[in-house]
Formats: structure tokens, C-alpha cells, sequence
């Protein structure tokens, strides 16, 4: 088979965060265990030196296309790239599909294709339905359609928004297998979208080559304590700051432990997403400036100690589809309390400790239960060999070529 696989990122500079992440270990895994397929990588200049490691050969191709952001668009340049989707009698017509969507990819290589993979699906993609090819897609999560986090009418993103979500429906019918990593995923799909069950495949994706390298390798601790004047003990919560993230609940949290007579010492880094003033004005007015510290952003080493060094990893998010943290304090063998929402329990299984996120005191009792806990090496290596079992390479490329084999095959 010659399969492509479209992985053009977005933002603003090179960045392994999110569905980056999970396409560069996709491609890593495909290029390390499969032996006999050809594949045609569709990349971002803007993460092309991620790919470097990728080299090209007889089976293995690159192209680089450049994402246009669809709010820089006119209103007519929106219509006239978005609205053929939307008219009924477009399924009858012969579109130059190199036109539409926002990202043009070159006939030949289409043509050449068996069939294609998109690992990043957004307004920005090439629209997959008008390619005459079988098509899988990677539908990392759904949160568009949650009206918590769905754009009002003002706000500026709000027409992206709504197109993607017409595109989202579009994608998931006209697809030939649609790839998420969690069953709660798989649940939305079905619930949002009208998708049939048997067209879903959970497969949880590893982690990059670049992650597991460095989390593999352990800095002078020492160094790292004395740099950040880190206390002996502390719970770690590395996750940008963002209202999604919930640090609100996670200190108002801690400060009803402290008001029961319990300190919690608590270390956030991470970068801001806007968040910074209203959280450093919390912790100054629940007076948890001795306790509660903002390291910022970290570089990956100093990460991987802060990890090393903590008592446990804490990640009350709103909503994850999988949480990245998690996986990175199973990897190292700590223990975590998480949100017992979205795709954190089907990480952690029996070995995790669980919260309602929504619910203050809910937090604080997951808190204590990990501040109090007393961590054995018989967990950590639990933990340690529950990451490796679900975050196998080998075992994932098996699982995506036997997809792509199905889909190539019409079952």
C-alpha cells in the first residue's frame, strides 16, 4: 500500500504539544516496525524539524504544505472555500479539490495514494470528502460540541467554530475508519456525530521518541531543588495556564486543607495562557504564597526532575481527551490524582486516585489521599508497567496497518 499521512500542524512556531505530539509518534512507530508499506508524509514547515529523524527513502516521501489560518480569511474567501461542502448537490459534481479547504495538496500525490490518514483534522486541513480516496481520520476529541466550551455569537472565533462543526459531521460520514485514543471519545462521536460504532477504533497512541528519551534520562536533583527552591515535599501540576486547566478549584482546594490544618505544598509550571494575573492575585488572597509556587515554563530536563522530585502529580483538568502529564508521572512511576472524567481513568486503571473536578472538597480529599499516601516501589513499578504495556510502538504499528489494510480492502 502507498498510504499518505497528513500531519500539517498548526500555530505560530515549531511545537510538540498536543496533536503534534500524537502525530510525530504515529509517524515514528509506522517508520520504526513497518517493513513493507510506502508512506507519503504531509508536514508543516512550521515542525519540520521534528521530522528530521525521518529520512527519506524508497518508501518514505515528504512534503511540506503551509496551513492558512481560516479566521484570516475574507468573509467571500471563507464561502467560497467552505460552502461546497455544505450545498446537497456537490456529492454529483467533479470538484478541483486542490481549491478546496485550506491546504492544497498536488494531484500527483494524491493520485498515487491508496489512501490517507489524517492524524490533524482542522478548519486548515485540505477537505478529505473531496478527495476520491478512502480516507481514516484521528478525531482526538470533541470538545467543540460541549456548550461549556462552545464559541457565543461575539466571540471572534465563533463562525470557525460552527464550520468545524458542520466539517466534524461531514469528516465522520464520509469516512472510512475514524481513529480516537479513549472510549469517551468514542461514546462523543457516536452521540454528536451519528457515527456507527463499528466504524470507531480506540487505539491509544505512544508518546515521541523525543519524550521518552529524555524522561529516561535523570539530572542532578540536587541542582534542580536548589534552582527552583523546591520544599522536601510537594504535589507537582505541570499544565499551561488556562481555565480549562481549573488551578481556581485546585487552590481553593488547598486552602480548605490548609483551614482544616493540613499544609499542602504545591508546584505549578507551565506556560500562560492568560491566566497568570488572576491566579498569582489567588494565591496572594487565600494566602498561600508560602505553599503554592509558579515556576513558569520549564525546559523538558528540569521537567522530568520536577517529576523525580515530587510526592505525586495532581491534574484537575476540565477536560483532556488524554492527559500527557499523566502519562509522564506513570512513566516515571508516580502516583496521580486526577478528575474521574474524559480519558484519565482509562489511563491510570485501578493504580490512579480519583476527583470530581467540579467540586472543591472533592478535590481536596483526592489531594490528601495522594499527599498521605505512602508510595511503595511495588505501585511505582505498576505504574511504570502499565505505561509500557499501553504505550507500546510495535503493538500500535501493528494496529494501524491492520486498519489500513481494512480500509484498503472496503471492509
Amino acid at each position: 500500500m502507498r498510504i499518505g499521512i497528513f500531519a500539517a500542524s498548526l500555530g505560530g512556531g515549531p511545537s510538540l504539544t498536543g496533536v503534534n505530539t500524537y502525530s510525530l509518534a504515529l509517524v515514528e512507530s509506522l517508520y520504526k516496525y513497518d517493513t513493507e508499506n510506502e508512506y507519503v508524509l504531509i508536514l508543516s514547515e512550521l515542525n519540520r524539524p521534528f521530522y528530521e529523524h525521518i529520512t527519506e527513502n524508497e518508501r518514505w516521501k515528504k512534503i511540506f504544505v503551509k496551513p492558512i489560518l481560516v479566521e484570516d480569511f475574507s468573509v467571500f474567501k471563507k464561502i467560497y472555500r467552505v460552502a461546497p461542502m455544505f450545498l446537497p448537490f456537490t456529492e454529483y459534481l467533479k470538484f478541483d479539490y486542490t481549491k478546496t479547504g485550506f491546504v492544497s495538496l498536488p494531484l500527483n500525490i494524491i493520485n498515487s495514494l491508496d489512501l490517507i490518514h489524517y492524524t490533524v483534522f482542522h478548519s486548515c486541513s485540505s477537505i478529505p470528502f473531496f478527495v476520491e480516496k478512502p480516507f481514516v481520520v484521528t478525531l482526538h476529541d470533541l470538545r467543540l460540541f460541549y456548550p461549556e466550551f462552545s464559541k457565543k455569537p461575539t466571540d471572534k472565533l465563533y463562525f470557525t467554530h460552527l464550520t468545524m462543526k458542520k466539517i466534524f459531521k461531514k469528516v465522520a460520514q464520509k469516512s472510512s475508519k475514524i481513529i480516537t485514543e479513549v472510549p469517551f471519545v468514542k461514546e462523543d462521536i457516536i452521540r454528536f456525530l451519528n457515527t456507527s460504532y463499528q466504524k470507531i477504533e480506540v487505539l491509544v497512541s505512544p508518546l515521541p521518541d523525543i519524550y521518552t528519551n529524555r524522561l529516561s534520562i535523570i539530572e542532578d536533583l540536587s541542582k534542580v531543588k536548589a534552582k527552583y527552591s523546591l520544599p522536601d515535599k510537594y504535589i507537582f501540576y505541570p499544565a499551561t495556564l488556562a481555565s480549562d486547566k481549573n488551578h481556581e478549584r485546585l487552590l481553593l482546594a488547598i486552602k480548605m486543607l490548609r483551614d482544616k490544618g493540613v499544609i499542602i505544598n504545591l508546584i505549578l509550571a507551565g506556560s500562560d495562557n492568560g491566566m497568570l494575573g488572576k491566579i498569582m492575585a489567588m494565591i496572594n488572597s487565600l494566602g498561600l504564597k508560602e505553599n503554592v509556587k509558579y515556576l513558569g515554563f520549564v525546559p523538558l530536563e528540569d521537567l522530568v526532575s520536577l517529576y523525580q522530585l515530587s510526592h505525586g502529580v495532581i491534574v484537575p483538568t476540565l477536560f483532556e481527551s488524554v492527559s500527557l502529564p499523566v502519562w509522564e508521572a506513570m512513566i516515571l512511576g508516580k502516583p496521580v490524582a486526577t478528575s474521574n472524567i474524559c480519558g484519565m481513568p482509562y489511563q491510570l486503571g485501578d493504580l490512579g486516585i480519583y476527583f470530581d473536578p467540579y467540586d472543591v472538597e472533592s478535590i481536596s480529599n483526592g489531594i490528601l489521599k495522594l499527599w498521605e499516601l505512602k508510595v511503595t516501589e511495588t505501585l511505582s513499578q505498576n505504574l511504570k508497567n502499565r505505561a509500557q504495556t499501553m504505550l507500546d510502538k510495535k503493538k500500535y504499528a501493528e494496529s494501524l496497518i491492520k486498519i489500513y489494510k481494512e480500509v484498503k480492502n472496503g471492509k
